[in-house]
Formats: structure tokens, sequence, C-alpha cells
């Protein structure tokens, strides 16, 4: 299979230079932010969504990221990829598997070691953006467990040592492995798992086969607990919506599943410009 990194290098519509604005521009106009853009004399960089992509060199690229489904690259497995992308919880939510990771300016700052070589700002065509409450979604469940891929490796191992074959790609394999998962584990081959649990209660019930292994993954993973929240990311809630705007100004990691723009961060100002003369704006 693809990597999610070799499949958005190859699969980016590519735009570098002037030969191409007419075209751009007038997918600009699409853009969530577009009056945003266009009707401000100074864009605020910390009111943008940025991504980190060193696969690119191009300043303006296009990308859909439901055309591919994007398995997690970083991870000791896709499991909690596999979880946030199907669970019923997490149905509001932008499908993880189909979606663009990006972040706040603070947080693409810090993980791109303040270089912004390789820095896009992103301008999505559909405004739903999901937001976690940390700059890492591998943090953003402190509240029930210290790490997501530490206990995605945690459910690894009881899995290898049942011997239990588990998809991580498929959700209907993965619920099946889960459910014959439950029906050979012990309490006390359990009670050597997933000891970092804060709620000791919850892990108890689930080492004694009160709660499915699915059933505790759901408490654990609840994104109302985790405070995940959601947002329209456009032109008025820029500008009238102070909880977005605030969210916006701390470090947090963000994705979206929309079709979008991504222009090179120190492409951005030309860029504004160029487009602003092509729409005949003075600001």
């Amino acid at each position: 299979m693809k990597t999610y990194y070799n499949f958005i290098s190859e699969k980016y519509k590519q735009f570098f230079g002037p030969n191409d604005d007419v075209e751009i521009f007038e997918l600009l106009k699409n853009t969530t932010i577009f009056d945003y853009i266009m009707n401000n004399s100074e864009i605020h960089r910390n009111k943008l969504i940025y991504r980190e992509d060193d696969n690119n060199s191009s300043n303006i690229v296009l990308i859909d990221p439901k055309e591919i489904t994007r398995i997690s690259p970083h991870a000791s497995n896709n499991i909690y990829n596999l979880y946030l992308s199907n669970s019923e919880l997490w149905s509001a939510f932008p499908k993880r598997n189909k979606s663009l990771i990006c972040g706040n300016l603070d947080c693409i700052s810090y993980r791109s070691g303040y270089s912004f070589n390789h820095v896009y700002i992103v301008l999505p065509f559909n405004p739903k953006i999901a937001v976690c409450n940390d700059s890492d979604i591998w943090f953003s469940f402190s509240t029930s467990y210290y790490n997501l891929n530490a206990l995605t490796q945690q459910l690894d191992m009881l899995f290898n040592e049942k011997k239990i074959t588990y998809s991580d790609k498929d959700w209907d394999i993965f619920k099946n492995s889960l459910n014959l998962l439950d029906s050979k584990t012990t309490p006390s081959e359990k009670e050597k798992y997933f000891s970092e649990v804060h709620d000791e209660d919850l892990r108890n019930q689930w080492i004694n086969n009160k709660i499915s292994t699915l059933e505790f993954l759901n408490v654990l993973l609840d994104p109302k607990t985790s405070l995940f929240k959601i947002f329209d990311y456009n032109s008025s809630n820029l500008m009238d919506n102070n909880e977005l705007v605030e969210i916006l100004n701390t470090e947090n990691e963000i994705w979206l599943d929309s079709k979008s723009l991504l222009v090179k961060y120190d492409y951005f100002d030309e860029f504004i410009n160029n487009a602003k003369k092509y729409y005949n704006v003075t600001t």
C-alpha cells in the first residue's frame, strides 16, 4: 500500500507561479475565508491553519484528502486512526482517515522547528474543522490515558499475547477481533495491561469482564470528555467567534477533510496581493 505521504506528493495538483494565476484565483473564491482575505488589509497569521509538508516545492497545491484512506504515518499501529474514523462517538467529526492533519501557528511552528521553508497555509473549501485540546492528538486524551500511541501499543501487545490476528485497517474485522479477545482473555491476564488508565474503577470493570474492550475504549476515547471541538472555519467566525479565535491562538492540532488550496508560507503575502489585484480589491 502506498503511504499517505507518497500519495499526497503524487496527487497534489501543483501550481508554481503567475502562469497559473487565473485558475488559482478562481479556486480561491471557493475557499471559506475568501471574504476575510479580501476585506482585511492585515491578515492575522494566527487566524490561519497550517500544514508542514516537505514533499513539494511548488508555491500552491490543490488536494482533496477524501481521495485516499489515510494511514497514521508515525504511530506504532493504525488502531486509533481506525477507531476515530469509524466509531459512532466520532461520527460528527471529519473522518480522521480522510483528512489533512494540520495545526494553528503555534502548533506548526513547534513541529517545524520554527523553520517555515516547508510550511503551507491551508485554505479549505468546506468549513468544518476538528480541533484537539493539545498540539498533538497523542496527548489529547490525558484525562483518561497519558499517551494515545501507548494505549494502542498495549492493545496490540494483548492481541499478540492471545495470538489473535486483527486488522487495524478494517473496522468490522477489528471489532470481531475485539469480541474474540474478550472471550479468550481472563482477568488475571488483563491485569498486566492499561495500568496507566486514570480511572481505576473503569479499568477494574474491564479486567473483570463487566464491560467489553470496545466499551472500555469508548470511555477512554470519548471526544466530549477530552474536550475535542468542531468549528465552522469561515470569514464570519474569524471575526465574531471568540472561542474559535482563542483556539487558533493556542497550540492545537487541527484536522479537516475538505478539498483545500495550500499556499506556501513565504509566498502567501505575494499571492494575496495578486489576488486582490485580480478581484480589484483595495484594502
